[in-house]
């Protein structure tokens, strides 16, 4: 939809639109002219996804990344070998959970589970190590 401050003031666009008086005019003063809620809307879905953030990521990047994993690099050896191209190998995996990158997650070496260390806190012993340990509590030697 396109309004022309010629035919229509910005208050009358606002109300149109549903929405406040402000927003019509900055998006105005970003686009002089017409109005077009279409590319405004666009435009900022755009500025949300990134969030104010310039990012470094490039055609040239992600082809050089998504060979060296095909080759089964680990994003921390392409970050090491990148360094200062990515920031860290971290970066390379957000790339790949965001699908920015076209290369699926079973090229990973942990072919994208979740990496978990073993909780072992609040967990009862089970098995022999309890056995000896009862035993221990109730022979004589003990008291």
């Amino acid at each position: 939809m396109s309004y022309s401050l010629e035919d229509h003031s910005v208050r009358k666009i606002a109300s149109l639109m549903k929405v406040h008086p402000s927003t019509i005019s900055r998006e105005l003063k970003r686009s002089p002219g017409q109005y077009f809620a279409e590319r405004a809307a666009a435009h900022a879905s755009l500025c949300r996804s990134t969030k104010g953030r310039r990012t470094i990521f490039t055609a040239s990047l992600a082809k050089t990344i998504e060979d060296r994993l095909k080759k089964t690099w680990s994003p921390e050896q392409i970050a090491q070998s990148l360094k200062g191209k990515v920031p860290c190998f971290k970066t390379i995996y957000n790339w790949i959970h965001n699908k920015r990158l076209s290369v699926d997650e079973k090229v990973l070496r942990r072919k994208g589970k979740p990496f978990r260390t073993m909780e072992t806190r609040g967990k009862f012993l089970i098995g022999m190590q309890n056995a000896f340990l009862c035993d221990d509590l109730y022979s004589e030697s003990f008291y």
